[in-house]
């Protein structure tokens, strides 16, 4: 595993999920459309008392978790969504155990945010989750050559992992990246199709954008911007 720096990730993601070209400001209406997307998202949770709408000027749908501060950007399609977990046999109250999903570049990515009780580290965060992985897909298999932990100077330490599978007789790549910061575990799951042949580079697309779109959730990270 490598480090990129959040400037050369930006470059490779360079206008994905905006609601505009890119580089070309959103029109009031396109904003106002992000805006009522992410007010729908939070109602259809349920979430009103847990989540803020912090869409902005970029046209973006955006919101954040009151408590953890995750924030979340959506792609403004139907494959968006809140979730509030409910209060699980470990005792985690309602609003500390969510997660904010979307797709992207043929992707399914989903983001947790989570307040345990027994303050679980990131290392065990990590270890279930390719525990979980490796059990619900027998042939799953380390990614050959690492990949790519998207992170800013002074910024959280993010763990991750990621694996070559088989869905429905597909070649896939599921990634898992995990991060704590105070009391919260946060979490990125994302799985897509491999690549066609492997191309140089072309697998890493997805663990790179979703590195990026962890870092860019992480509590504080958008402030440093």
């Amino acid at each position: 595993m490598f480090e990129v720096v959040a400037a050369a990730a930006m470059m490779v993601l360079g206008g994905i999920g905006q609601a505009g070209e890119p580089d070309k400001p959103a029109t009031p209406a396109e904003i106002a459309t992000a805006r009522t997307h992410a007010d729908d998202l939070i109602r259809r949770a349920e979430a009103i008392n847990l989540f803020d709408n912090i869409t902005g000027d970029d046209g973006v749908p955006r919101v954040k978790h009151r408590a953890s501060g995750m924030t979340c950007d959506f792609s403004g399609d139907d494959h968006d969504y809140i979730r509030v977990f409910p209060q699980a046999a470990s005792r985690i109250p309602r609003g500390d155990d969510v997660g904010c999903g979307k797709r992207m570049l043929n992707a399914e990515h989903t983001t947790y945010a989570t307040r345990y009780p027994d303050r679980h580290s990131a290392e065990d965060d990590l270890r279930a989750a390719v525990a979980a992985i490796t059990q619900r897909l027998p042939d799953a298999r380390p990614h050959e050559g690492g990949f790519p932990i998207v992170s800013r100077d002074g910024g959280a330490t993010v763990l991750g992992a990621l694996y070559d599978v088989t869905v429905g007789d597909k070649p896939r790549l599921t990634l898992v990246l995990v991060s704590r910061v105070g009391d919260w575990n946060l979490k990125h799951r994302a799985t897509g199709d491999r690549p066609a042949g492997d191309a140089e580079g072309g697998d890493m697309m997805m663990p790179l954008v979703a590195g990026m779109s962890f870092m860019m959730s992480l509590p504080g990270e958008r402030d440093r911007l």
